[in-house]
């Protein structure tokens, strides 16, 4: 027991911070459930010397107290109660009405926790500590079951060749951006494609679907859908077809939210070059026959070690040739999903410049820092 007692015993400055954020942390529960269970409000007039399971014994009688620890719950720490009062004292700078109209105070402290994006250490323990100070028996004791975490998530994963992928969705992405619409809103929406590594140890790497909103750039980018392989996805039709199928009967009827119509459009897709090959179904960028925009046949060079495209006047490129497969070895075997999408120009849809390539890399990196330039590449060359 001395043993126990020895690893819990601490000091006056930390009872005293103990005492103060139990203040503080009764206060937010009185808040919290104040409009929905008041039969906890009589049990936190209950409360004794007791906190976080660990009793707080006056300065005098600290090492006389062997016992301190009877009541400690399983998994709560002194380092874990400071931290999870002081989570649950942050609603003390909210505003009370935001929990009115909950029916019971699960419901209130599942809005309180996905609000301020509390841990699940920090949940379980908060919840075991309303469980026993406040006598709440139908609160469940897993941050899991009060949040609703789904189950089963593996079966959300698609296996296609190369990997697997998980589909979140156009329309959730809606539903996280204009919750609160009001009225009918006209968007145009940016898509970027591109791989990236998880790690330099490994061969794993992530090709996610991003789409943010044109009109409001305060509202973040999200995540349409995550594929996860060794490479790239082997077939594009897998990768594309759960976005492309999703993406027309939204363009088409728009997407209704609160009674309000949303209606879509896509604005452009962003990728680097062998991303957007890629998308495309197309030749690479480095291929005779790689040029977007144009029909410019390219050249190798020895002397370089690298195809040129010797000319600057050729025929553009159209979306109708582009369509009919006219341009011959331009194309690869495989078709993209992306021609099913109705309006959309698979020429001047997708761009082919933009500042991280041309200003931000390559052989303009070491030129700016040369020049002792401290301007973002847009300021630069707004200056010139």
């Amino acid at each position: 027991m001395d043993k126990i007692y020895k690893k819990y015993k601490k000091s006056g400055t930390y009872y005293r911070k103990l005492r103060k954020t139990r203040e503080q942390y009764e206060n937010a529960l009185k808040k919290l459930f104040s409009k929905s269970s008041p039969e906890l409000l009589r049990h936190s007039t209950e409360l004794n010397e007791v906190d976080c399971g660990i009793e707080i014994p006056n300065r005098k009688d600290t090492t006389d107290n062997n016992d301190a620890t009877n009541d400690l719950p399983p998994n709560v720490s002194g380092k874990d109660e400071i931290h999870v009062l002081r989570e649950a004292s942050s609603i003390l700078s909210q505003d009370p009405t935001k929990f009115e109209g909950k029916s019971d105070s699960e419901e209130a402290l599942r809005a309180w926790a996905l609000q301020h994006n509390i841990t699940h250490v920090a949940l379980k323990d908060l919840l075991l500590l309303i469980k026993i100070q406040y006598n709440d028996i139908n609160l469940p004791s897993d941050p899991r079951t009060l949040l609703e975490t789904p189950q089963n998530t593996g079966k959300l994963c698609l296996p296609i060749d190369g990997g697997k992928y998980w589909h979140n969705g156009v329309k959730d992405c809606l539903r996280k951006w204009f919750g609160n619409l009001s009225e009918d809103i006209s968007i145009s929406i940016n898509i970027n494609i591109d791989g990236l590594p998880i790690h330099k140890s490994s061969k794993h790497q992530l090709w996610p679907i991003l789409c943010n909103v044109h009109e409001f750039s305060n509202l973040p980018a999200l995540p349409v859908g995550i594929f996860i392989g060794k490479s790239k996805p082997a077939d594009v039709n897998g990768f594309l077809t759960p976005f492309v199928d999703e993406i027309i009967p939204i363009l088409k009827d728009g997407f209704v939210l609160n009674q309000h119509t949303i209606t879509l459009k896509i604005r452009c897709f962003i990728c680097d070059s062998p991303a957007r090959a890629f998308v495309k179904g197309v030749a690479n960028f480095n291929a005779k026959n790689g040029c977007l925009k144009c029909t410019i046949n390219g050249e190798y060079s020895h002397i370089s070690r690298t195809v040129v495209f010797p000319s600057l006047h050729c025929s553009l490129r159209t979306d109708e040739l582009f369509r009919q497969k006219a341009y011959g070895n331009h194309h690869s075997s495989q078709d993209t999903p992306l021609l099913r999408i109705p309006g959309l120009d698979m020429i001047q849809d997708f761009v082919v410049a933009d500042p991280l390539h041309l200003l931000e890399l390559g052989v303009m990196k070491p030129d700016r820092d040369a020049t002792g330039l401290d301007e973002t590449p847009i300021d630069w060359m707004e200056g010139w």
